[in-house]
């Protein structure tokens, strides 16, 4: 996993959100959301994820996890008085059929909105 991963990430767990980690992350992906350079491996990444993104984050990996297919969300978080405007997409990988974890193979993206783009 030697490539630049950008704004693309990847989350191993299971349907129990608290019991899932960062892989691996893009630079790119990293400073967006204030993460550090390297995943940290020990903790859910769920609660290394900003308060105004944790509910999108948790949306696409439930999602993603339950219909077993990729889910694509994108829309505006208000960010005090000010907005964002994000593209996420979540999607699950299977390496095999019997292992008890799962894998989520992710890209995320935002910019700030000014109130004419809104």
């Amino acid at each position: 996993m030697q490539a630049d991963w950008g704004y693309r990430f990847l989350i191993c767990g299971d349907p129990a959100i608290e019991r899932s980690v960062f892989v691996t992350y893009g630079a790119e992906f990293a400073r967006l959301l204030g993460l550090p350079s390297t995943p940290l491996t020990t903790m859910p990444f769920i609660r290394q994820i900003p308060e105004p993104h944790r509910e999108m984050f948790s949306e696409g990996y439930s999602k993603a996890m339950m219909e077993c297919s990729p889910v694509t969300l994108d829309g505006t978080l208000r960010l005090g008085a000010g907005a964002q405007l994000f593209r996420a997409v979540f999607m699950p990988i299977m390496l095999r059929p019997d292992w008890s974890k799962q894998l989520i193979f992710g890209s995320f993206n935002c910019r700030s909105a000014n109130a004419a783009e809104l």
